[in-house]
């Protein structure tokens, strides 16, 4: 591809057939293509020597004005062993065209690579990397694309524009944004089971489940923009969104893991006597990875806070769980159980003033560790005046020695 851009055979020349004026030009060429690992010699129109050893430091410091280079080349004006040297140092004669194939290189290698072209804006092509093309080190490539749709498919050459579509280049920025925050999701449905995206969700840094360019996106603001945007999202966009499994309303959505998570417990405890600070352990093989973590004490107390405007289908449904509404009827129900699980070990209800339930016994609901019973059953005799009946009946139904 490249290689067209030498417009003569190399052939072997001597340097003192160059003519003195070209000389510099000559050497600051063979200069830069020892130090470069492209295929082409590439130097920009208006040239500086750096101040690099690598050069002579008479030259260090000096402006070469390579496009008069390329005029006089074009007019036949340039010796023909001086073109034979540049040749031969693949130099870069048309650097509108090598600038394209070098850019098409770098676009052809993100498809190949990402399986698409939504590249961010501030991408670059990484350096010394054997996936990329050595004449692709370093482009900014994102800026690269930003030009292109910004000129237009209506300024691009019809030849050019041809090569962009078949790699599937897209022009709208809006419609590339789309299709960046697609990927996104189906990155994070792959991951995480399902597509309730907390607001402030952000994709990690480093982690190899994501590209790259999507490390530290605030997808969790996205969302919530798409969702309040509901009303303006075109139908073929909401379509492919559903088909998804986009959540549109995160209050359902979370209604929905919390009944998904009672469930699991009332499963495995028997009962929804849920302590406040009861969170569902990492790693348990009982409970569903997306529940990992949950903080259910406190669902189960904002459930309770917003009793008054619990919608009647979801108190049915609660209802119908056994929740337990009230806290100190939580705390009774609680208790009834610790009492009933004693009374199954030792036979009575006698309880020391000093007993506490024991940690890491699995004869005992892990919400009860380290309840200390005793305590509780000498404060209820304390109060027996105060005892509602049907709590007394309960009591005494267990055989509670109310006078130890």
């Amino acid at each position: 591809m490249l290689a067209n851009l030498l417009f003569e055979p190399c052939r072997r020349w001597c340097h003192s057939s160059i003519p003195n004026k070209y000389r510099d030009i000559v050497q600051v060429v063979r200069i830069e293509r020892e130090k470069t690992c492209s295929k082409m010699t590439y130097l920009p129109s208006k040239y500086t020597v750096p101040h690099d050893d690598a050069f002579p430091i008479r030259l260090q410091g000096r402006t070469l004005m390579f496009s008069d280079l390329r005029r006089k080349y074009g007019n036949n004006a340039i010796p023909f062993d001086v073109v034979q040297a540049l040749n031969n140092y693949k130099f870069v004669w048309k650097p509108r065209e090598y600038l394209w194939m070098r850019n098409l290189m770098a676009l052809q290698t993100y498809v190949k690579l990402y399986g698409d072209l939504l590249v961010v804006r501030d991408f670059k092509v990484p350096s010394n990397d054997p996936a990329w093309p050595p004449d692709t080190w370093n482009i900014n490539l994102g800026l690269v694309v930003l030009r292109l749709r910004h000129d237009g498919p209506e300024k691009c050459p019809p030849e050019r524009k041809s090569q962009l579509d078949a790699l599937g280049f897209v022009w709208d920025w809006y419609d590339d944004l789309w299709n960046s925050r697609i990927k996104a999701l189906e990155i994070y449905k792959s991951v995480y089971g399902n597509l309730a995206v907390p607001f402030t969700f952000v994709v990690p840094e480093n982690d190899t489940s994501w590209p790259p360019e999507m490390w530290n996106t605030r997808l969790g603001i996205t969302v919530n923009t798409i969702r309040q945007h509901i009303e303006n999202c075109p139908p073929e966009r909401k379509f492919q969104l559903d088909q998804m499994g986009f959540v549109w309303d995160c209050m359902d959505e979370n209604w929905n893991v919390r009944i998904k998570a009672l469930t699991m417990y009332k499963q495995i405890y028997g009962d929804l006597l849920i302590a406040h600070a009861s969170t569902i352990p990492d790693n348990d093989t009982n409970w569903p990875q997306e529940l990992w973590g949950m903080k259910l004490g406190i669902s189960v107390k904002t459930i309770r806070h917003s009793a008054e405007n619990c919608p009647p289908e979801r108190k049915a449904q609660l209802d119908a769980m056994g929740f337990v509404w009230n806290r100190l009827d939580d705390r009774w129900s609680e208790r009834i159980q610790a009492f009933t699980i004693y009374k199954q070990l030792h036979g009575d209800v006698a309880v020391r003033y000093s007993y506490c339930i024991p940690e890491n016994d699995e004869n005992w609901p892990k919400s009860l560790w380290n309840m200390k019973l005793g305590v509780m059953a000498r404060n209820i005799r304390k109060r027996v005046a105060q005892c509602p009946p049907e709590r007394k009946a309960q009591l005494d139904a267990l055989g509670f020695n109310w006078n130890k």
